[in-house]
């Protein structure tokens, strides 16, 4: 079974002072931006196969906070739109090899 990973950072964070995702988080070790550590989580794990970052506001930020080259970045033309918009990007382009999207 091949299973994705499909992680959401294409919103504006509009309740969080600034942009979440590159916001550095220290969690027992040395500060990294929140996207990073989530994504270091799913590469890690062994459980995924694949890593997909939804993007949309502030995108060049996010991918160079990510700063992996095994990470797949889509870009979500619609993200003012609402969550809704970036999982439909986030799924669809995983569905055609995928088995399971986590």
């Amino acid at each position: 079974m091949f299973v994705a990973a499909v992680i959401l950072a294409a919103g504006m964070s509009t309740r969080f002072p600034g942009n979440k995702m590159v916001y550095r988080v220290s969690i027992g070790g040395e500060p990294v931006p929140l996207i990073r550590y989530l994504v270091n989580k799913f590469l890690k794990s062994g459980a995924v196969d694949d890593v997909v970052v939804v993007i949309g506001h502030d995108k060049e930020a996010v991918i160079d906070a990510v700063g992996d080259p095994r990470v797949k970045f889509v870009f979500n033309p619609d993200y003012r739109v609402g969550m809704s918009s970036s999982v439909k990007v986030g799924v669809s382009s995983v569905m055609r090899y995928s088995d399971i999207v986590a």
